[in-house]
């Protein structure tokens, strides 16, 4: 009996995420691996596409990034290097709060509380969101939830800034 393009595609995701996850520390694959193959097949036996529209009406569509290979925002945060800016202090804690919701979105008051409970002040937290839309390009407006609050997500941009602050300094 010959493959079926169902078992193909299962291989090929299997091993898109097996590529994505290697970078991480041995013991950390396994739980991010099996995280993202079940968001996926969630994602495949639902028929939701990864796809959204900003506030600019621009369609993006783009496989969500691998979550924080950690339990805790204190031990995420803690992956990074010491002396961030407050914009990407923000956009860490944006990256956290994002990958523990279910639409995949963030708030500026969400990733306030993140930076609060590991104890750092920032002030105009607000302020540090929308200039990560612009000029940073980091994150793009989802829409609108209440009068004042905006809900974002963090772009393919403001991943690969993620993955940069990661790298060793050369």
């Amino acid at each position: 009996m010959g493959k079926t393009s169902k078992e193909d595609s299962l291989k090929t995701v299997m091993a898109e995420i097996a590529e994505q996850v290697s970078g991480l520390p041995e013991h950390l694959q396994q739980a991010a691996f099996t995280t993202l193959l079940n968001r996926a097949l969630d994602s495949s036996s639902t028929g939701t596409a990864q796809s959204h529209k900003d506030t600019g009406g621009r369609q993006h569509t783009a496989a969500p990034p691998p979550p924080p290979a950690t339990d805790t925002f204190g031990e995420y945060y803690a992956t990074f290097p010491a002396e961030l800016s407050e914009d990407h202090k923000v956009l860490v804690a944006a990256s956290f709060s994002e990958a523990q919701s279910s639409d995949r979105t963030y708030t500026a008051e969400s990733a306030h509380e993140l930076l609060k409970g590991i104890g750092i002040k920032s002030t105009n937290v607000g302020v540090y969101a929308k200039r990560l839309v612009k000029p940073k390009g980091w994150a793009i407006i989802i829409g609108k939830s209440g009068k004042k609050t905006y809900k974002f997500r963090v772009s393919n941009e403001g991943h690969k800034e993620l993955k940069r602050l990661k790298e060793p300094k050369k």
